[in-house]
């Protein structure tokens, strides 16, 4: 059994899959689950080293709308092999706030259905064109609040479906998805929001070509967009008024080569413009 695991559902994302997949497994991940919907990139290249090392587990999910059920099916496929599951989104990174290793924080939760962990929303810290290197380094600062929208690690074998979404699970019996303050929560939100244990960086914005490519297409539950891309830019205002470099400790063990190398030589030189 694996003790922690996420479940990524992903489109035309293969830019950014090689960090977010490296970025997970260095801060306690032992599996990642991820599901291709429909994607016309090249990303097979560039999860392949990971499935071969028996790190990921691809699979091809086509159709529009298809978000609850690939959540449903990660759940009941792999709720006998999975200790925790965190149901993120490739522009997520969750992360320890003061620990080296989630895994060293989530058996204080484990009388729980779930942890919840609130969003932390940064903006695209002035850049027009996306820039060489990790989304983790080139983003470095956030709306000056702790959102209240949550995202879930959940044990499979105290809940039975989504709510909403990632935000929002169906509990059995009396078991009870928590916040990092033991608080119970029940829908997709905290009354209280803190990102003192566990955070997620949420790079909602990246740089204003990256926000313009992303905020045109389809919502992954087949809607039209909710914002046209002005509103977006006032969003950013305000995503960029606070700096937050706790992620960097990460990142800079991230991008040590030796880490690197061991997985796949060739991504170094792609994350890094080619230097």
């Amino acid at each position: 059994m694996h003790y922690l695991t996420a479940c990524l559902l992903f489109k035309d994302s293969a830019w950014y899959l090689d960090e977010w997949i490296r970025f997970h497994l260095k801060v306690g991940f032992d599996h990642l689950y991820l599901y291709d919907n429909d994607s016309s990139d090249d990303y097979e290249s560039v999860i392949r080293p990971f499935v071969r090392r028996g790190k990921v587990t691809l699979h091809n999910w086509p159709g529009v709308g298809q978000q609850m059920n690939v959540f449903q099916n990660c759940l009941d496929t792999y709720r006998g092999s999975a200790r925790w599951i965190a149901f993120i989104d490739d522009d997520e990174f969750l992360f320890p706030a003061e620990k080296d290793n989630l895994q060293e924080i989530l058996p204080e939760y484990e009388q729980h259905a779930g942890l919840a962990v609130c969003w932390l929303l940064f903006g695209s810290n002035g850049h027009r064109t996306r820039p060489a290197g990790f989304v983790t380094e080139n983003y470095l600062r956030r709306a000056n609040w702790i959102d209240n929208h949550v995202k879930c690690i959940v044990d499979p074998s105290k809940v039975t479906a989504p709510k909403v979404a990632a935000h929002a699970f169906h509990c059995i019996g009396d078991a009870r998805i928590v916040d990092e303050n033991h608080c119970a929560i029940t829908g997709p939100f905290s009354e209280k929001p803190s990102a003192s244990v566990v955070c997620i960086n949420h790079y909602l914005v990246k740089s204003y070509e990256e926000m313009c490519q992303r905020r045109q297409r389809l919502q992954v539950e087949g809607r039209a967009p909710l914002h046209s891309i002005a509103q977006w830019e006032i969003f950013d205002r305000d995503y960029n008024t606070a700096e937050d470099l706790r992620i960097q400790r990460f990142t800079r063990a991230m991008k040590q080569r030796p880490f690197f190398a061991r997985l796949n030589p060739l991504s170094f030189l792609r994350q890094n413009g080619g230097r």
